[in-house]
């Protein structure tokens, strides 16, 4: 029978820590002026309208302190088991699946799951889940698939798979899948996917980038910025290879796809992507660094067949009107294939041992700048 009285005794003990009501904040004043030091301005003119406790513990969202004290508790320390609710948080918070406040968190939050505040966030939330600001975020979201900050975010969103922002971002996005802000972003956007309704002004990097506008540097396979530079290119090289392609990105990074035909053999064609550096020169005058990746289809050669250039060119160019340049550049080629060594133009051989031969050459290209 002691057993049973004991596990009576301690589950008591237990629900009188919980229920049983803890001193208000306003009366101690130590407590209140830590308080005042943690809220905002806009916060601190909110306070009558608020409870402030030291400590809330709940057992799950509603049953705890939230259900002995009211839902207008801001609490300093929380510990919840399953989750807890109140009105806001100025302080540390911990719970083994979620955290609930109805209007702000100022300090870290830490939930197992997910963490949800219906106003602003300052400071850090993090979640083996999802985190969720209402409002604006200033601070860290760091969550193992989403954050999402209802207005702007200036800090750091990380996430395992996406991050949104219903404003600009003055920070980071870094996710694994897909970053998204509604207007525009001054940090970094790095994932898979990104996407800024207005200019960024920092850094894309990705597979796909979309953005109105960058001033800075758009790393991806795909940058699409309407209002950023926009080319189309025709180019003829050494080995006769006529390219035409589109060229665009931002201010000083652009991306290069191009097809191309042989004018002397029309069975030779091929497909380039490339990626590149801009630079504008005193006057009409510009130049490019750039690198292009080529795959040749050769007459009366099988599909499939390994024919394949990387090319590092500079080329200068002059602007002959708002809508017309030219360009011209020495290049160094370097071709790998299964083909031989390529005719009609001397080539240093990288390697000829096996089926697969390298061969390196200089060469010249020169072309037509449209738009």
């Amino acid at each position: 029978m002691r057993r049973p009285q004991s596990w009576t005794l301690a589950m008591g003990l237990l629900a009188l820590l919980v229920l049983a009501p803890t001193p208000a904040l306003a009366d101690e004043p130590d407590f209140e002026a830590r308080i005042e030091l943690l809220l905002s301005e806009h916060e601190a003119q909110q306070g009558p309208d608020y409870d402030y406790v030291f400590l809330g513990i709940d057992l799950v969202p509603g049953l705890g302190r939230s259900t002995a004290g009211g839902t207008r508790q801001v609490r300093v320390f929380s510990a919840n088991l399953i989750g807890g609710y109140s009105a806001g948080l100025a302080g540390v918070e911990g719970a083994g699946v979620i955290n609930i406040h109805d209007d702000f968190m100022r300090g870290v939050q830490g939930a197992g799951v997910i963490n949800v505040v219906g106003g602003e966030v300052n400071g850090v939330q993090g979640a083996g889940s999802v985190n969720i600001a209402g409002e604006h975020m200033g601070g860290v979201q760091a969550a193992g698939a989403v954050n999402v900050a209802g207005g702007y975010v200036h800090g750091i969103q990380a996430a395992g798979a996406v991050n949104v922002a219903a404003g600009p971002v003055r920070g980071v996005q870094a996710s694994g899948g897909a970053n998204i802000a509604a207007g525009d972003v001054r940090g970094i956007q790095a994932g898979v996917f990104n996407l800024s309704s207005g200019t960024v002004h920092g850094v894309q990097l990705g597979v796909v980038n979309v953005a109105d506008d960058i001033e800075g540097l758009g790393v991806g396979l795909v940058n699409i910025y309407p209002h950023g530079r926009f080319h189309i290119d025709a180019w003829m090289d050494e080995t006769a290879m006529l390219s035409q392609g589109i060229k665009s990105g931002g201010g000083w990074f652009h991306n290069i796809y191009a097809l191309g035909i042989n004018p002397v053999r029309p069975g030779d064609v091929s497909a380039t992507l490339g990626a590149g550096l801009h630079w504008n020169l005193p006057g009409p005058l510009y130049t490019d660094l750039d690198f292009l990746h080529r795959h040749d289809k050769l007459q009366g050669v099988p599909w499939g067949t390994l024919y394949m250039t990387n090319t590092l060119r500079g080329v200068a160019g002059m602007q002959l009107a708002p809508r017309l340049a030219i360009f011209a550049g020495p290049s160094w080629n370097v071709l790998t294939t299964t083909c031989g060594e390529p005719q009609g133009r001397r080539v240093r051989t990288l390697n000829r041992e096996g089926k697969v031969q390298t061969y390196a050459w200089p060469g010249l290209s020169i072309g037509i700048q449209l738009l």
